[in-house]
């Protein structure tokens, strides 16, 4: 399953899981992690549209039809959510954090909001590292904050490589003040920022 990852061959990953299932044996959580990453746009791609190509004579795809394809790659992780559920196996963080990344492989923001959402209404509370793969997937700081805020509503306090995330996001997107703000945040609530804060805020 690792290696159907790698390659991001969802068809070849399900195969393998339909039997298992056959031979009785029980699927973890960690093997429909691992059929989640097949969904994983940026891996799959390439042999995708090699055989997206080949097979419709044409020598090249649009970017409208390419983010098609990517889009309805992720939407599948959907589907493995719901396998996962009918087979007893309750997906974890690692499942959702899998399919915001994802998403943001694609680009699709909203998307990956949708996905934080949904691990709430599962009763599943986000922990940092969902919050840290949206706001990576971001690339407008006032989305970011959004995203921040949301932190209160789901209860889940910032960790440093968090802070990290959003100091960075607001230094490469040329808020300077926002980025010391959330530095002086990070501080005061006791967490000690590491030498790639500094190196991000030096530059900044």
């Amino acid at each position: 399953m690792a290696a159907c990852a790698q390659v991001a061959d969802y068809e070849k990953g399900l195969g393998l899981l339909q039997k298992m299932q056959e031979y009785n044996v029980t699927p973890t959580v960690a093997i429909y992690n691992a059929l989640l990453n097949c969904c994983a746009p940026v891996r799959f791609s390439i042999s995708y549209s090699l055989r997206l190509t080949y097979s419709t004579n044409s020598l090249s795809l649009t970017p409208l039809n390419f983010m098609h394809v990517q889009r309805g790659e992720v939407e599948r992780g959907y589907e493995v959510l719901n396998m996962m559920r009918a087979a007893g196996v309750e997906p974890d963080h690692t499942s959702y954090s899998i399919l915001i990344k994802a998403y943001k492989a694609c680009g699709d923001e909203r998307g990956a909001i949708l996905v934080l959402e949904l691990m709430h209404r599962n009763g599943v509370p986000p922990q940092p590292i969902a919050f840290i793969a949206l706001i990576k997937s971001l690339e407008d700081v006032e989305k970011g904050v959004e995203v921040w805020d949301m932190l209160k509503r789901y209860q889940c306090k910032p960790d440093e490589i968090l802070y990290r995330v959003m100091i960075d996001l607001c230094v490469r997107k040329g808020d300077h003040s926002r980025a010391f703000q959330y530095y002086q945040q990070m501080v005061s609530e006791g967490i000690k920022p590491s030498c790639r804060v500094f190196n991000m805020l030096i530059g900044a």
